[in-house]
């Protein structure tokens, strides 16, 4: 590269770290969260505009998942350690997104319980534990889901936070229908609701504000549901 084009490099550079914050998070929130982390080291003024976006999206790529048990060529501890880190450095109020896309081992389950508190405590809109692969066999492994329920009826900020979610994804997440009940009660902007291989008996939605309802039941047999809601416009 030529001295001209050197010049021209940093000009360009200098001109961009110029913009306002909103458009610089903006352009960050369109790269893939690592990438954006990586623009902590430009300079100081950029050093932590990442840790103020909005949108978390810790999905693996997707040619790395070979499937539910083993991941080719991917370290589970280190995605773990990835999200603790994001986490921890975030400094924004509030999330648009939190997605989390890994296999559930029990062992982990503290550490799902924290990526829970943030998310709830920054009153996320749209919520996505997506905790399960394609190979999935055994119908046992979705009542050892991930529990939920636990960790938000029990920490109260979490309880408090929920009422902010606008979209709601669970898959392999071990919830009754009684939780999600009290969840759909005070989840008044609550729109999307998607369950899969929950292990669900009996469910009764009833939500003012509900358009968007999806039920898969792989292994277990939903034997009662009953649906109360006006605006629904799309049920799976």
């Amino acid at each position: 590269m030529c001295v001209g084009e050197t010049k021209m490099c940093h000009l360009l550079q200098d001109r961009i770290s110029e913009l306002p914050d909103d458009v610089l998070l903006d352009c960050l929130s369109r790269l893939e969260m690592k990438n954006a982390a990586q623009t902590s080291i430009l300079s100081k003024r950029w050093r932590y505009l990442w840790t103020h976006l909005t949108n978390f999206d810790f999905d693996p790529d997707p040619e790395e998942l070979e499937s539910f048990w083993q991941i080719k060529g991917y370290d589970t501890r280190k995605y773990f350690a990835w999200i603790n880190q994001v986490v921890t450095v975030h400094r924004g109020t509030c999330i648009d997104k939190f997605r989390v896309h890994t296999r559930y081992v029990k062992s982990y389950t503290a550490q799902l319980d924290k990526w829970i508190k943030f998310a709830l405590s920054k009153r996320v809109k749209e919520l996505v534990l997506d905790l399960i692969g394609s190979n999935l066999q055994c119908a046992e492994h979705c009542s050892l889901g991930y529990p939920l329920e636990y960790v938000v009826l029990t920490h109260p900020p979490c309880y408090t936070g929920i009422t902010a979610l606008q979209s709601l994804y669970l898959c392999y997440v071990n919830v009754s229908g009684e939780f999600l009940e009290i969840l759909l009660s005070h989840c008044h902007h609550l729109e999307r609701l998607y369950l899969e291989s929950t292990p669900l008996s009996k469910f009764k939605v009833k939500s003012s504000k509900l358009k968007y309802l999806s039920i898969i039941m792989r292994f277990h047999k939903l034997e009662e549901l009953e649906i109360d809601a006006e605006n629904l416009l799309h049920f799976l």
